[in-house]
């Protein structure tokens, strides 16, 4: 606790030499390190660069994706300034909520399965892309007795869109993604009937950076950025 608490009264003294040295956005050069997933990165990066751009033209910013281990670790170093997404394991950080969003099912526009009038998408009856960076639908599918029908696996989401236009297979994809993918590939999104949490999304950062006024200025681009695209999608 003594440890803690001079840790906590030097970060202040630095804070109140940060606040006093007066963050100028339109001017700082300041770099900032942020855990973002491959998902993530078309979540959070398009709509902060263009923010920066006439807000803060001078900052940098540098994406990293680690490991769900490597991510308090390094928040606590001071390797990376924020963690961005879903990160339900993670403990001991300073956070904020984003938003909450929910898988659905995507498939190719057309898919001869989701063409038939009046009877809806069987799950049964589909093959499917597994995504090893979520695992909570391989988990249900296989709850629901369809892992065996998981024809690809992948490491991340970026190969899926053109995978899904090019096949029959479907693949769930949390519904922020799927409508972005939607926006640029022919895909049909259809609600998923399968019992998967909510994804809570989330930005955390190390209590030692609470008070700087450059973080605190991101943090708070972040989470005016965020609600505004949630605005403009909406419910699904």
């Amino acid at each position: 606790h003594f440890a803690r608490s001079v840790d906590l009264a030097l970060a202040t003294v630095e804070a109140s030499l940060t606040e006093a040295d007066r963050f100028d956005p339109l001017v700082s050069e300041r770099r900032f390190t942020l855990h973002v997933s491959d998902l993530g990165q078309g979540e959070f990066l398009p709509g902060l660069m263009a923010h920066l751009h006439g807000q803060a033209p001078h900052l940098r910013i540098d994406a990293v994706q680690l490991t769900p281990d490597e991510v308090l670790p390094a928040l606590e170093q001071g390797r990376i300034d924020l963690a961005l997404g879903h990160l339900p394991h993670l403990r001991g950080t300073e956070h904020e909520h984003l938003a909450t969003d929910h898988y659905v099912l995507a498939l190719r526009a057309g898919h001869p399965k989701t063409t038939r009038p009046g009877r809806p998408v069987q799950l049964h009856e589909l093959e499917y892309i597994d995504v090893a960076s979520h695992p909570q639908p391989k988990r249900a599918l296989a709850q629901a007795g369809l892992g065996a029908q998981v024809r690809l696996t992948l490491p991340q989401f970026s190969a899926v869109p053109e995978v899904l236009i090019r096949t029959d297979l479907a693949a769930i994809v949390p519904d922020r993604a799927a409508q972005r993918f939607a926006r640029h590939h022919a895909l049909t999104l259809v609600p998923l009937a399968l019992d998967l949490p909510a994804m809570e999304v989330w930005s955390h950062w190390y209590w030692r950076q609470q008070h700087d006024p450059g973080h605190r200025g991101l943090r708070e681009a972040l989470v005016g950025l965020y609600a505004d695209a949630v605005a403009e999608v909406g419910p699904s």
